[in-house]
């Protein structure tokens, strides 16, 4: 098993997504870059060793700071989430090979300490 803690509230608004679409496709991109980097960055500093068996299942615990975005809202970074993994060489890649064991969300408040968990097995 793989522990991740990426710490923050780094998570991107689906809403916001939509919006930054209708406006101009490289605000999306930008955007999704940004926040692939930055995951990228924390997974690189935490030395996270690649997946060796697939697939995977894939548990991400979010810890909002508050209740102003929904839980469909949070989990909407789960894409840059799995992007970030295989840009840092832990997945090989984010197919149905490797995935194919499914993604578990649960998602809790935690005013003092937001983060994002992610558990590989």
């Amino acid at each position: 098993m793989i522990k991740i803690t990426i710490p923050g509230d780094i998570s991107v608004s689906l809403n916001l997504l939509l919006d930054l679409c209708k406006t101009h496709w490289s605000k999306y991109y930008k955007m999704s870059q940004d926040t692939v980097s930055l995951i990228y960055y924390y997974l690189k500093a935490q030395k996270v060793k690649p997946v060796e068996k697939y697939p995977v299942r894939i548990k991400i615990t979010w810890y909002a700071a508050n209740k102003r975005r929904d839980p469909d809202n949070l989990a909407s970074s789960k894409k840059f989430l799995i992007d970030a993994l295989v840009k840092a060489g832990v997945l090989r890649n984010d197919g149905w090979e490797e995935t194919s064991g499914g993604f578990e969300d649960n998602f809790y408040i935690d005013k003092l300490n937001p983060r994002i968990e992610i558990s590989i097995t």
